[in-house]
């Protein structure tokens, strides 16, 4: 690392340090003494604040700030690669290209006949409820509104929005402009001229993103109340975590390990670009052997 871009200097080590190389003519002694006093501010300086750092990521519980510590020492390497806006264009159209969803057979289960949980009414009780939990600083979609906006409308405009939501709720029409989206391109490796290289990150009306997460909410608990989800299943779970399932590994590695002459085997499935192939047909299926009604399916 160069000494120049050192985050952790500050004006009183420019200012040694610009005295050190400024008296080379005076005597060695006091030189070499006025180095060594350069380079001890320097030390301390760097332990100081990596002790700052190590303290604030031990007391960090919130895990979009522990990262946006983390990203400060990451190298970034902004790659930029020579891909044509039609080239865009035939790649994501051809990502769009999936198969036709084959028939099922529903499985018999009375769910929404009793249950109206799902389907019911939006209230002013719970779009605020959401609004609350959208952060400030997201990125915005086509139509430019940004979180900040929605957590500062007057309650005449909030009564307008959930009218919106349960006509949506009451037809089952969604808006087509909310289907619209930006999609940001992120570089992951590979041949910078290559599409499939990148990651689309689709940005999305943060609208529609305000009541597909009321949708969201609703599901979730719905699921939860029912066991539904296999316990196993901790991804997207309020209350559980990729953490249940790295101390579920370590434990079970340790207790193998534990024993004499025993060996672990750990086998991993990395399926290359699979997400966009199967889970609309998963997803159609689930949602029809559950007899899911509108939004939902």
């Amino acid at each position: 690392m160069v000494e120049n871009d050192l985050i952790w200097k500050d004006e009183v080590i420019t200012e040694d340090k610009a005295w050190v190389y400024g008296i080379r003519d005076l005597d060695r002694l006091e030189y070499v003494e006025t180095r060594n006093k350069y380079t001890s501010i320097i030390n301390n300086k760097r332990k100081k604040y990596f002790c700052e750092i190590q303290e604030k990521l031990n007391n960090t519980y919130d895990s979009s700030e522990f990262w946006k510590t983390i990203a400060r020492f990451r190298k970034r390497n902004y790659t930029q690669g020579n891909i044509s806006i039609s080239d865009w264009q035939q790649f994501y159209n051809k990502l769009q290209d999936t198969e036709p969803i084959p028939d099922y057979e529903p499985v018999t289960m009375t769910l929404l006949n009793t249950d109206n949980e799902l389907i019911k009414c939006i209230t002013l009780n719970e779009i605020n409820k959401e609004i609350s939990r959208i952060r400030h600083g997201k990125a915005t979609g086509f139509d430019d509104i940004m979180n900040e906006a929605l957590k500062a409308l007057p309650k005449d405009y909030l009564i307008s929005l959930k009218d919106i939501f349960n006509r949506i709720l009451r037809t089952s029409e969604f808006p087509t402009t909310w289907l619209k989206s930006v999609i940001q391109p992120i570089f992951k490796n590979g041949d910078p001229d290559d599409p499939s290289n990148y990651r689309g990150i689709a940005l999305l009306s943060n609208i529609a993103k305000l009541f597909t997460s009321i949708l969201k909410s609703r599901l979730g608990s719905w699921i939860e109340k029912r066991n539904i989800v296999p316990e196993n299943q901790a991804g997207f779970r309020a209350g559980h975590s990729c953490q249940d399932h790295i101390f579920t590994l370590s434990s079970l590695i340790q207790m193998t390990l534990s024993r004499k002459r025993r060996k672990c085997y750990m086998f991993f499935v990395d399926l290359k670009k699979s997400l966009r192939h199967s889970a609309p047909l998963i997803i159609m299926e689930k949602t029809g052997r559950c007899r899911s009604q509108p939004p939902f399916c």
